[in-house]
């Protein structure tokens, strides 16, 4: 280290030599805070080492002095004590209302197998769904269309719903729409049964989990009817 600091250019050692300095300096004002704050400047602090085996070995007044600084530190480790207890019940209640508050996590999975979610995700995307509908928090940022997100709708209605529903050549007449005739559903009578099929199952296989099944029903039906949802008769 000091052949280093040597070997700097001409100019340089004696501002390595300030930073050092500084640095020493800091240290010692905080160990000085430091010592005062915890009381390590107090001069009776030498009477602690004594106990009441040492009392023949002191004058009266020494001995009563131990006993009292004795004593001033006892308290002030009970002190200590009680404020690190308040610190711990602090800590596990705060851990309780964690757990009991824990994110309960994304309530939105598929059950689909890896070859229906590739290729209902490839129809989804040649048909251009995001361009209206939302899945998996993706859509189109330009669009601005009402129309219902597809995250658990696999958990309102089943695979056979959703065949009837993409084969009917007016798809309103099974769900109605309040949107203009240029936003409603398509038909997707023209699509190949396998297509169809394919489309449905996928749907199908987009689940929401019980405890958030509620909120999703409550989305699409405020969705398709512009109408606050009420649990029991929304339906």
């Amino acid at each position: 280290m000091f052949e280093y600091i040597q070997n700097l250019p001409d100019g340089w050692t004696i501002y390595v030599w300030l930073v050092v300095a500084a640095f020493i300096l800091i240290a010692a004002a905080f160990f000085m805070n430091w010592a005062a704050r915890n009381h390590q400047f107090d001069e009776d602090i030498k009477y602690v080492v004594f106990d009441e085996d040492d009392k023949d070995k002191m004058s009266p007044e020494e001995f009563a002095k131990s006993r009292e600084v004795n004593q001033y530190q006892e308290d002030l480790r009970s002190e200590m004590l009680k404020k690190q207890a308040v610190v711990l019940m602090g800590n596990k209640l705060w851990q309780v209302l964690g757990e009991t508050e824990k994110d309960p996590g994304i309530p939105f999975y598929s059950t689909a197998s890896p070859e229906l979610l590739r290729a209902g995700s490839d129809l989804y995307r040649q048909l251009n769904c995001k361009s209206c509908h939302s899945l998996w928090s993706i859509r189109d940022m330009t669009a601005n269309v009402p129309a219902p997100v597809l995250d658990g709708i696999g958990s309102l209605r089943d695979e056979e719903w959703f065949y009837s529903y993409f084969s009917a050549e007016n798809p309103q007449t099974i769900l109605p729409s309040r949107l203009k005739q240029v936003y409603r559903m398509p038909s997707y009578a023209g699509l190949t049964e396998a297509e169809r099929r394919t489309l449905a199952a996928y749907m199908a296989s987009l689940k929401v989990m019980d405890w958030y099944l509620e909120e999703t029903k409550k989305s699409e039906y405020e969705k398709l009817t512009g109408k606050p949802y009420k649990a029991a008769g929304a339906q």
